[in-house]
């Protein structure tokens, strides 16, 4: 029998110990499969508030804002890429194993989960008419790449301070500390991304005007400066990271 690739074998690693653990197969996919619905619940009430308060449409930034926003509040699990391993990420750390086949495995595995949920949310709004086609392929390329970024940014900050002690059921709990800070990184993020053109659009719309270069231009920019500080608060000094662990410090 042919071997399996070892980046392969670590994301089935990945998959199964959250599958095979209720508490994290619960929390982690069971809000990712329900994220798509939220977006769908919230837009088709804010759609229809936001046009009877202000008269004006704004329902591609409203749709940005809110897929941006829950696509980080539901990909919180990235925030114990590392500590979820246990003891056992040492072990990793003494077999034949490149470091980049480790970590890229956990944020390739999260960033599947976070892509998945941003391309179902996206294929609902567009298919429910709330936005266009175009539109919809543009959330979904910055959902995706904010998620990617969201992912970089958490495995970094686990990696730099894990947690590998567990509770009394041998798991992992997220850090208070690391889930607040992504999760407010992602609120932030939406409110700068979707919450800046939405006002625009609704303070300019009300003058007859079109906010939608600003909106594209806007939150394409925006999204490659913070994806692009999440990558590189990831590689660099990882390497140097990645071989200093040791087991005494966790």
């Amino acid at each position: 029998m042919k071997q399996s690739p070892m980046l392969a074998t670590l994301l089935l690693k990945e998959y199964r110990l959250i599958y095979h653990t209720p508490n994290y197969a619960i929390s982690y996919f069971s809000v990712a499969i329900i994220m798509p619905m939220m977006v769908h619940f919230c837009l088709d009430i804010g759609v229809n508030m936001l046009s009877s308060m202000v008269i004006v449409r704004a329902d591609f930034e409203l749709a940005l804002f809110v897929v941006v926003l829950f696509g980080a509040l539901t990909n919180t699990f990235c925030a114990t890429n590392i500590s979820r391993d246990g003891k056992i990420f040492y072990s990793l750390k003494t077999m034949p194993i490149r470091p980049s086949e480790i970590l890229g495995a956990k944020i390739l595995f999260s960033s599947i989960v976070s892509t998945w949920t941003v391309m179902v949310s996206s294929i609902i709004i567009v298919s429910t008419h709330i936005v266009s086609v175009g539109q919809g392929i543009f959330i979904f390329v910055i959902g995706t790449l904010l998620g990617i970024g969201q992912v970089c940014f958490a495995t970094r900050k686990d990696l730099n301070k894990p947690r590998f002690f567990a509770d009394e059921d041998n798991e992992v709990k997220e850090s208070n500390s690391t889930v607040s800070t992504i999760i407010l990184f992602g609120i932030l993020n939406s409110l700068i991304l979707g919450g800046a053109p939405l006002y625009y659009q609704v303070f300019k719309g009300i003058q007859g005007k079109s906010t939608m270069l600003f909106t594209y231009l806007f939150s394409s920019i925006y999204t490659l400066v913070v994806v692009g500080m999440a990558v590189a608060y990831l590689f660099v000094g990882l390497r140097k990271r990645f071989v200093e662990m040791s087991e005494g410090e966790a």
